[in-house]
């Protein structure tokens, strides 16, 4: 499913930490990076760099190790005064089937649903979307398959998240699919969600994997959190679903969970009809 994925990369010595993790996404099936960073116009060199060539060294020598690890890497620096439009774009000339991009502090995080480059990004993102939280002391938790959390309201807008959870369930020791009823839903609209569930897990363990259902009332925030505590090691959410992820880029819900799970949260764009 996701063969080849661009890593955007700032260069920050909090990069260290998601790079040293990225061998893990070999167990997702990716085969093949691109560390990809993008000096803006008008920069003031800081760090030691000045030059693409100087940035390139710097790509260059972390991807030894992951080459040491079987993967296949390649790098990439441009200039640009777009710089979530170059992305974009070197994904998109890359062939990526995933984008990944480190998320570090409370603040940054901030900045990262509600402006800047990264929220640029995905906002227009075609592509699967992981992003990975930093601590500030540089850790970073892996990227496993222990256990998936597949979080769905099962509207159409939440197919592609689906999709995904199915595409990497040979590879996942087990995928949780929860939806959040925010309402009091009738006993028919119950039977329906119920079935429509059972059909979700049967379509996983079709593709080889192993899932449960679960379908809670109340609070969607208080349940992703509760769930995001339970030991999950990734959680799958699509990009424009209904109820939480409604109306905006990418919805508050979200973004909190992002903040308070620590764990990493692979953001699905809405299906192309």
């Amino acid at each position: 499913m996701f063969e080849k994925a661009l890593v955007a990369v700032d260069l920050s010595p909090a990069q260290d930490a998601l790079l040293a993790h990225l061998e893990d996404l070999q167990g997702w099936g990716v085969q093949h990076l691109v560390l990809a960073h993008v000096i803006p116009l008008g920069y003031v060199a800081g760090a030691g760099f000045a030059q693409p060539e100087e940035f390139r060294g710097w790509l260059e020598e972390r991807a030894a190790p992951l080459r040491r690890a079987g993967l296949l890497v390649t790098t990439s620096v441009s200039t640009t005064g777009l710089v979530a439009d170059e992305l974009s774009s070197v994904a998109a000339l890359e062939g990526a089937s995933l984008v990944v991009v480190g998320s570090r502090s409370h603040n940054l995080l901030y900045e990262l649903f509600l402006g800047g480059v990264a929220q640029e990004l995905l906002r227009q993102a075609t592509l699967p979307v992981l992003i990975v939280r930093l601590g500030v002391n540089g850790h970073a938790v892996p990227l496993e398959l222990d256990r998936v959390l597949l979080a769905t309201d099962l509207s159409d807008a939440s197919k592609g998240a689906e999709e995904t959870a199915l595409g990497l369930a040979p590879k996942a020791a087990r995928i949780d699919c929860l939806t959040v009823l925010p309402g009091t839903p009738s006993d028919e609209d119950r039977v329906a969600l119920e079935r429509a569930h059972a059909d979700l897990v049967q379509r996983i363990a079709a593709a080889g994997g192993k899932a449960t259902s679960r379908i809670e009332d109340g609070d969607v925030d208080a349940h992703l959190a509760d769930a995001a505590a339970a030991g999950y090691s990734l959680v799958i959410v699509g990009k424009h679903g209904q109820n939480w992820l409604e109306g905006k880029l990418i919805g508050t819900t979200a973004a909190k969970l992002c903040e308070t799970s620590k764990l990493p949260v692979l953001m699905v764009p809405t299906p192309k009809r």
